[in-house]
C-alpha cells in the first residue's frame, strides 16, 4: 500500500518519517477599538461644529478624522501601519466621492444656460460626491480598526528590577483621597 502526505515531513535516521510541526502563530492583540474610538470622537466634534456654525470645531473633527488614527498606530509603536492609516483615510474619501460624482449622471442644463455664467447644473453632483466621501470615510476607519489593529502581545516590562503586573486607580470619597495602587513581584 502506498500512502501520499503533502504535509511538510522530518526524516529521521533512526525512525520513521514524522510530519513537521507548524511554528505557533504569534499572539495578537488587536487595538482597533482605540482607532474606533478616536473615530466617533472626531466625528462627534466635526459633528457638533458644523451644528453649531463653528468652523474651527468642524475643522478640528475632521482633522482628527485623518489624524487621531495614525497617532494610535503610532502610540503602539507602528509607524508603517500608521502611514498606512492615513493613506487609506486620504484615498478612500476621495474613491467614494468620485464614486458618487459619477453616479449622480449628467446634468441637463435648461433652456437659459446661454444666459447664466454658471449654468444650472453648478451644484449637480455634489451631495452624491459629499455621500461618496463619507461612505470612503466610513470604509477607511473600518478597514483601518479591523485589519490593520493589531500588534504582538508583548511581555511586561521589567522596571529597574521590578515586574509590574497592575497599576490601578484608587477614589476614596469618604476620605476625600485619590490613589494609585501597583501591584506586582517585587
Amino acid at each position: 500500500m502506498v500512502s501520499l502526505s503533502l504535509a511538510p515531513a522530518v526524516a529521521h535516521a533512526d525512525g520513521p518519517v514524522v510530519p513537521a510541526r507548524r511554528p505557533a502563530a504569534p499572539d495578537t492583540v488587536w487595538y482597533g477599538h482605540q482607532v474606533l474610538l478616536v473615530d466617533a470622537l472626531s466625528a462627534t466634534v466635526l459633528v457638533a461644529g458644523a451644528a453649531g456654525d463653528s468652523s474651527l470645531v468642524a475643522l478640528t473633527g475632521a482633522g482628527g478624522l485623518f489624524l487621531a488614527a495614525p497617532s494610535v498606530h503610532l502610540a503602539h509603536d507602528r509607524p508603517g501601519t500608521a502611514f498606512a492609516s492615513l493613506g487609506i483615510r486620504a484615498v478612500l474619501p476621495v474613491f467614494g466621492a468620485v464614486i458618487g460624482y459619477q453616479a449622480a449622471g449628467r446634468c441637463h442644463e435648461g433652456p437659459r444656460e446661454s444666459f447664466q455664467i454658471l449654468g444650472d447644473c453648478v451644484l449637480h453632483g455634489y451631495a452624491e460626491a459629499a455621500a461618496g466621501g463619507m461612505i470612503g470615510l466610513g470604509l477607511a476607519s473600518a478597514t483601518d480598526a479591523f485589519f490593520l489593529s493589531h500588534e504582538e502581545r508583548k511581555p511586561p516590562r521589567p522596571v529597574d528590577g521590578v515586574q509590574i503586573s497592575s497599576i490601578a486607580p484608587r477614589i476614596d470619597p469618604r476620605s476625600q483621597s485619590v490613589s494609585f495602587h501597583l501591584g506586582g513581584a517585587f
